[in-house]
């Protein structure tokens, strides 16, 4: 692995524990982008140790508390006293947002068979407190031999004690039930960094239902998104990051995810083209330029389509091309490090690992002017423009801007992009659709009471996927290309030149609208879907440093 040093923090002795925590180094590989920690510990003890057990808790950027993990093992040791050792074992952390750590010996065990905790060394002040209450209180309610005066007073007193020793109780147990629950999240932690993912989404989604007052409730939604996405569930992920618009981490988890499920399926001039779960494309419609010549392709991530052209990304980060060999936006076969595709009428374009944009073909109208971004996280193309959209949220375009499609320096907080016809869209964190250009209808949604997870666009006409799957349709319709407000459980959809396409959750695909060259011939497709590699295009914290 490839890895770089991103912090090294060094720590005095604390005393007291029976191992020094002397320095912690955090690596990133640069190809996964995941996180590990490597420890320089030693032994202050006085004896041979023989396994250490530590706790460790994440924090962002921000030091916002992000992950914990409890009794990290270290263990079938040999270390003789007042010896360094742990350099040699790098723990992998569940969460690629980790900046700073905390780390905190919990357990060491000692050759002689003894051992020293943590816990052995805390006391519980609540629960002495609530023991000596109540004892107190029995001893005096049990005096039999009292005088009524006495007893009176007693009474009088039993009257103050115990309420107190109830709402003393009641603390007790709240503190017991809270420890409790932050028990359960630390499990449910450790099953997502173990990759025991329908485990862990089901932990998270349990503990969601349960009152207590954990300190960053968003925080185990977003883990539980994440776990979704990693089972497959992708809309059910959408749909639950969607309702954390003020939850930093969840926006960059949509906006990621919506680029990934935009290469499911995408609708050209009159060809129509979808992923299959394994990594293989379908293609129907038109094919006089051998735009669906796609059967060969495989160990895909995402495909796109074009007026004329197609465009395939593999997992190797390499952009597969069908269409005319002899066309200058046919020019891919030197990409790579792709995450990200996107194809207009006459111009491909890409997104790079490190949050470049590269695009090829037509650029006489500046379409492939895209040198100078950075920090992008997904690109669309409409027939002569490009838009970027960033890790931040602001968006990027150039090309034609006759209509004005182009204008979109002004907009921020944006999940979702899409191009056509000299129009541009955009959906924020609140909900509104943005538009620049020649894009009409969007009146025709206010009453929509749904709200949205990402938008598309075909030529002419647009879409809009709510949280719920519901799909919506406007501008265009003289060949009902805008007529799918009957589909339920889209996974995700696009528009092309007269047709639109959408994919369920099932993995079967639905079409409306021109049917001239069997664009629309899709009624037999099955197992379309993203498939899992995708999940490692997700990786974009490292395009912070071109965001900033």
């Amino acid at each position: 692995m490839d890895m770089e040093l991103i912090r090294k923090v060094e720590y005095p002795a604390l005393g007291e524990r029976p191992v020094e925590i002397l320095c912690s180094r955090l690596y990133q590989d640069k190809e996964t982008l995941q996180v590990f920690l490597s420890l320089d510990m030693r032994n202050v003890s006085g004896k041979t140790i023989t396994s250490v057990y530590l706790d460790l808790c994440c924090f962002d950027d921000e030091v916002n508390l992000i992950a914990t993990k409890t009794m990290v093992p270290f263990e079938d040791l040999k270390i003789p006293d007042n010896a360094d050792f742990g350099d040699d074992q790098s723990i992998e952390l569940s969460s690629l947002r980790t900046c700073s750590i905390t780390v905190t010996v919990h357990r060491v065990c000692f050759d002689d068979g003894t051992l020293w905790d943590v816990a052995d060394k805390e006391e519980h002040p609540k629960k002495h407190r609530f023991a000596s209450l109540a004892g107190d209180l029995k001893d005096i309610l049990s005096e039999h031999g009292a005088s009524n005066k006495k007893k009176g007073r007693l009474k009088r007193l039993a009257a103050i004690l115990i309420p107190v020793v109830l709402a003393v109780g009641f603390g007790v147990g709240f503190g017991f039930y809270q420890s409790h629950q932050e028990a359960k999240l630390a499990d449910a932690i450790a099953l997502f960094g173990q990759k025991q993912y329908t485990e862990a989404a089901d932990a998270f989604g349990a503990l969601k239902e349960e009152w207590i007052p954990f300190q960053n409730p968003e925080e185990i939604l977003w883990y539980q998104a994440l776990s979704l996405m990693q089972t497959g569930s992708y809309a059910d992920a959408a749909a639950l990051l969607a309702t954390q618009t003020s939850h930093t981490p969840s926006m960059h988890s949509l906006r990621q995810l919506n680029g990934l499920l935009a290469g499911v399926v995408s609708a050209g001039e009159s060809h129509t083209l979808a992923l299959h779960t394994d990594g293989t494309a379908v293609a129907v419609g038109k094919n006089d330029d051998g735009q669906c010549e796609v059967s060969a392709w495989h160990d895909l991530v995402a495909v796109t389509a074009g007026t004329t052209h197609s465009l395939g990304l593999s997992a190797n980060g390499k952009v597969l091309y069908a269409g005319n060999p002899e066309s200058e936006k046919g020019n891919v076969k030197d990409w790579k490090n792709v995450i990200g595709i996107a194809a207009g009428m006459h111009h491909s374009v890409a997104v790079l690992a490190n949050g470049r944009v590269v695009a090829v073909g037509d650029n006489s109208l500046t379409q492939c002017n895209t040198q100078n971004w950075s920090g992008i996280v997904t690109v669309a193309a409409g027939n002569n423009h490009t838009v970027a959209l960033r890790q931040d949220g602001t968006v990027y375009a150039t090309g034609d801007n006759a209509n004005g499609c182009c204008n979109v320096e002004k907009w921020n907080n944006v999940l979702s992009i899409a191009a056509g016809d000299g129009f541009t869209l955009g959906l924020t964190t609140d909900g509104r659709i943005l538009t620049a250009g020649n894009a009409t209808g969007w009146e025709d949604l206010e009453t929509v009471s749904q709200s949205f997870s990402a938008v598309m666009a075909g030529s002419n006409h647009s879409l809009a996927l709510s949280t719920d799957g519901t799909l919506y349709g406007t501008g265009a319709d003289d060949l009902h290309q805008s007529r799918v407000t009957h589909w339920q459980s889209i996974l995700y959809a696009d528009g092309g030149s007269w047709h639109s396409i959408g994919v369920r959750t099932d993995g079967t695909a639905v079409s409306v609208g021109a049917n001239t060259h069997g664009q629309c011939d899709i009624r037999d497709w099955s197992n379309l879907g993203l498939p899992k590699k995708a999940l490692r295009l997700t990786a974009l914290e490292s395009y912070k440093k071109q965001v900033r």
